[in-house]
């Protein structure tokens, strides 16, 4: 029994010498005591001595309280704790505000990478995006936009911590484009946040898209083309006074449109993620398009970045709106409206109404999402053009608000085979004396239970006003 103590008394003094050589290896240091006292040593150091007398105090079993300070003797080796923070750590509590290193304004170099936003190198590097960007426009000579349009491979500069960024941000000289704090005009996904603005700007007599680029301190040649597809402007120089153009900012003004920075996760689509957002596809592609000028916005990937429009408050680009006063006044219809026509190899956004005909139409058919699947070319690969129509139906036949669907999820997707079909749309001709729920009785479906998806099935027909021959789709069970 003696010598089972004896080994656990040797035990926790090992113990208790490695905790000592773990302080000296990471945060202390030895030093031979001169004549001197143990705050002239703190001076020396660079020590805060009334913070870190509790730590040296811990540190060294020849001192129980800082009265045994005053014994020390010339050539006694103590241990030190290597910086204020080290004793802070020792002691196992926060460095006190005072003691904080102050921010001189130090800066940090970082290299882009493929796919990388401000949004996420920010947060990697500890900083707040909103901040830092007044600091990281100033150290790169960057105007708002450049968030947008930053390139695999550019080495940057961007501020050591958030201090350091607001002394960078209030030195002299002024950061290119707004300094001014941004916030969101619209309820935001995840980690989401406003990139910049489109705001709308009063064509005056005689003015020039380049000119008043100029004006505004805008990359003509890096920013034409956004903001031609932005406004519906087909040629440069057609421009006329009391149009409405949009251009790149970073502070929201009345009509602008917030710009938001979305990272694609598994399994989302363009269309399901403007749902999300609020967006109105149709009416806001083309600005989506311009938005996104690289992109191949029917063909996206998990983590590819995206830029959308949100929080809208006018349509005056190309809906009819007019300038007064040198505002523009919205066209009533909410959402922005753009009179720019897509390419023919664009998807259809505005497709005739769908023609139902007697008998089968097509099936909905449950799939299983895989990753970099989108419900466009689900729809396509299963031999249908993607059209709002197709859309909606899809939605109401999945019961979601939108697309955003991750790796796994299962779906009912178009097809036009019966082979292994959930879902059999069937046009039904209407009787004398009929109603939609009483269709639904014969075919023997809850009208109840599919209501919303008979109506998109459905779009534009009055089922208060039904005609004999009519024909409606109903979702039969196969």
């Amino acid at each position: 029994m003696t010598k089972r103590i004896i080994s656990l008394i040797l035990a926790v003094l090992l113990f208790a010498s490695l905790g000592v050589c773990a302080f000296a290896e990471k945060e202390t240091e030895t030093y031979k005591v001169g004549a001197e006292t143990m705050k002239m040593i703190c001076d020396k150091q660079g020590l805060d001595y009334e913070f870190c007398k509790a730590a040296i105090i811990k540190l060294n079993d020849a001192f129980k309280s800082e009265d045994d300070f005053t014994s020390m003797t010339v050539g006694m080796s103590i241990v030190l704790p290597k910086t204020n923070q080290a004793a802070a750590e020792i002691l196992g509590v926060a460095l006190p505000d005072r003691l904080k290193p102050k921010a001189t304004g130090e800066t940090i170099t970082y290299t882009i990478k493929d796919k990388d936003t401000m949004i996420a190198i920010c947060k990697a590097k500890g900083l707040t995006f909103d901040k830092c960007k007044a600091a990281i426009m100033k150290l790169n000579g960057w105007n708002d936009y450049s968030f947008l349009n930053m390139k695999s491979g550019t080495t940057i500069k961007l501020p050591k911590t958030d201090a350091d960024a607001a002394i960078i941000a209030a030195s002299t000289g002024t950061a290119t484009g707004s300094a001014t704090g941004i916030t969101p005009t619209t309820a935001l996904l995840g980690n989401d946040a406003v990139a910049a603005y489109m705001v709308p700007y009063v064509v005056k007599a005689g003015e020039t898209i380049y000119g008043i680029c100029q004006a505004n301190g805008i990359d003509f040649n890096r920013y034409v083309n956004l903001i031609m597809k932005a406004s519906g402007i087909t040629y440069a120089t057609n421009l006329h006074t009391g149009d409405v153009i949009f251009l790149p900012s970073g502070s929201t003004a009345s009509g602008s449109v917030s710009v938001v920075a979305h990272t694609v996760a598994g399994g989302e689509t363009v269309y399901g993620i403007c749902q999300t957002l609020g967006v109105d596809y149709n009416a806001c592609y083309n600005m989506i398009v311009a938005l996104n000028p690289t992109k191949n916005l029917n063909a996206i990937h998990t983590g590819d970045v995206l830029y959308f429009p949100s929080g809208s408050t006018t349509t005056a680009a190309a809906a009819g709106g007019t300038a007064t006063g040198g505002t523009a006044t919205a066209a009533t219809g909410g959402g922005y409206s753009s009179g720019y026509t897509p390419a023919a190899t664009d998807p259809a956004t505005t497709p005739a109404a769908f023609k139902a005909k007697e008998g089968v139409n097509f099936y909905l058919k449950e799939i299983t999402i895989v990753p970099d699947d989108t419900v466009y070319n689900l729809v396509k690969a299963a031999g249908f053009d993607y059209t709002s129509y197709y859309a909606n139906v899809l939605l109401a036949a999945n019961k979601l608000a939108s697309f955003n669907l991750k790796q796994g999820d299962k779906i009912l997707m178009l097809s036009s085979s019966a082979a292994g079909a959930s879902v059999v749309v069937k046009g039904v001709k209407v009787a004398n004396g009929d109603s939609v729920i009483k269709m639904c009785e014969t075919a023997k479906i809850s009208y109840n239970d599919n209501a919303n998806l008979i109506a998109k099935l459905n779009a534009g027909v009055n089922f208060n006003n039904l005609k004999v021959g009519d024909i409606i789709l109903l979702p039969v069970k196969p």
